[in-house]
């Protein structure tokens, strides 16, 4: 167990560069969400709920931020003792009890959780959980909002071209949207030198690299 101990402090002190997110790309977009159980249900843990059978109607009365927070935790209580053990699921007691000091996310708790996570909606506190907590040096982020902006003393950003890859539907332009880079699109050099344009616009505006989500 000493030694145990040793290795896990030793690695706690590693800087971490964090290679995949989607956060928020500024600390100004956090203005108004300081709701948990709207911000924890957004997406992954919401999946595993639906999976184990929770309607996507309660679901959306579980995310509004204008009800009584415990009432909505008694609607999801039941599907979240299903696949608290899943990934998802305990990645966010863990981050409960790390960056809140709350044992797990329960019935007993989830109203205490409510207003600390309001609390703590405040200017540093994406810093203070990235850096000072976890140690990331950098975070690289997919954001689904904006195309470039990013608070650089926190993270860096991808770009995904898959536009270019996969067939759009047909009611959306794509060829038109991508002939604003002035290259009337009649051949598939002409995609390749309008991919090549985008390229470069991301590259030059900070972004470092690219993401494929063709999953």
């Amino acid at each position: 167990m000493e030694v145990y101990e040793e290795i896990l402090g030793y690695i706690r002190q590693i800087p971490v560069i964090d290679t995949h997110e989607h956060l928020v790309h500024s600390e100004d977009l956090l203005q108004g969400r300081d709701d948990a159980l709207q911000e924890f249900l957004i997406h992954y843990m919401s999946s595993d709920m639906i999976s184990s059978g929770l309607d996507p109607k309660v679901l959306a009365i579980a995310r509004d931020s204008e009800r009584d927070l415990f009432q909505r935790w008694e609607l999801i209580e039941p599907y979240w003792k299903f696949c608290r053990h899943t990934g998802y699921g305990r990645a966010l007691d863990h981050s409960v009890r790390e960056i809140y000091g709350i044992d797990g996310i329960r019935g007993s708790t989830i109203e205490e959780l409510g207003e600390k996570f309001k609390e703590a909606n405040k200017p540093g506190h994406m810093r203070e959980v990235l850096k000072d907590l976890c140690n990331i040096e950098l975070a690289i982020i997919d954001p689904w909002t904006s195309r470039f902006e990013c608070d650089k003393n926190l993270f860096r950003r991808v770009w995904q071209p898959q536009n270019y890859i996969i067939p759009m539907p047909p009611e959306f332009d794509m060829v038109g949207w991508l002939e604003t880079y002035t290259v009337e699109i009649r051949s598939l050099n002409d995609w390749l030198e309008v991919f090549d344009r985008e390229l470069d616009e991301n590259l030059s505006n900070g972004n470092v690299g690219l993401k494929s989500a063709l999953a």
